[in-house]
């Protein structure tokens, strides 16, 4: 039933095998039910998804796909401050999942306008043990609401709070932007005055600027695809997170938590 995607029927089945032989199922049940929530999203019936996710709670409360899909029915309705309520509550029940709902907790703040709030949120979280699962996320924001220069500075604070060759990758790429975007022409000085545009090019800065190219552009070829998430069961590496491993179709044997290896 798994197979074939009949979750209905897949639920029926592990009720059965639980009360037959005397495990337990209510993991792979919940999950079952986040499926048949899934599919009700899909096919714009909310209603359904939510009482799905009702009865995935019930079965394992510990279950974190529930309230990430909760926030997804309330984000659809366009109730923000609701989803957010559902995935900023990630923390308090199972903080190393919170990273899966940061890019949704993103966006919810931005379509509210208030963007300042998620850039708090991102620096208070990179101090703590989040970090290399939120600095993509955290970098994208701080660039897009702050610009270059304070990415840059919030890569550098973070390589000196916890190096990583992800950090370094990302404070070349701020570096970089930080160097490649127009500079204000004509800058009033003190006097009133403007300063010359067409001032002689300086070649020594031209050169740092082309090594700080030269050197993001490694990094992000290194780097990209660097971070993995590991089954714990069959080591089945991916770029994405899953709930049910493809290796060995095992449910909520990925770890939130990535790990860099070359290779």
């Amino acid at each position: 039933y798994e197979v074939e995607k009949e979750w209905s029927k897949a639920i029926d089945a592990a009720r059965e095998l639980q009360t037959l032989d005397q495990k337990d199922y209510r993991m792979q049940i919940a999950q079952f039910c986040c499926e048949l929530a899934q599919d009700a999203l899909q096919k714009k019936r909310p209603e359904d998804a939510v009482e799905w996710l009702r009865r995935a709670r019930e079965e394992n409360p510990a279950n974190i796909r529930a309230p990430i899909l909760l926030g997804d029915v309330a984000a659809a309705a366009g109730d923000l401050p609701g989803a957010l309520k559902h995935w900023l509550g990630i923390e308090a029940q199972a903080a190393a999942y919170l990273p899966l709902a940061a890019d949704r907790i993103v966006k919810a703040y931005a379509t509210l306008g208030e963007q300042g709030k998620a850039v708090d949120w991102l620096r208070g979280l990179l101090k703590g043990n989040l970090a290399a699962e939120l600095l993509d996320t955290a970098y994208r924001t701080e660039l897009e609401v702050n610009g270059p220069v304070a990415a840059t500075a919030m890569m550098r604070e973070q390589l000196r709070r916890q190096p990583t060759l992800l950090a370094l990758a990302r404070y070349f790429e701020a570096q970089a932007a930080e160097m490649e975007a127009p500079q204000t022409a004509g800058v009033a000085s003190a006097d009133g005055a403007a300063g010359d545009a067409n001032d002689e090019a300086n070649p020594a800065a031209d050169e740092q600027a082309q090594e700080t190219i030269a050197i993001r552009d490694l990094l992000q070829l290194r780097t990209r695809n660097l971070a993995r998430y590991t089954c714990r069961e069959c080591g089945f590496r991916a770029r994405l997170f899953y709930w049910q491993c493809p290796g060995c179709n095992r449910w909520e044997t990925y770890a939130p938590r990535r790990s860099e290896a070359l290779g």
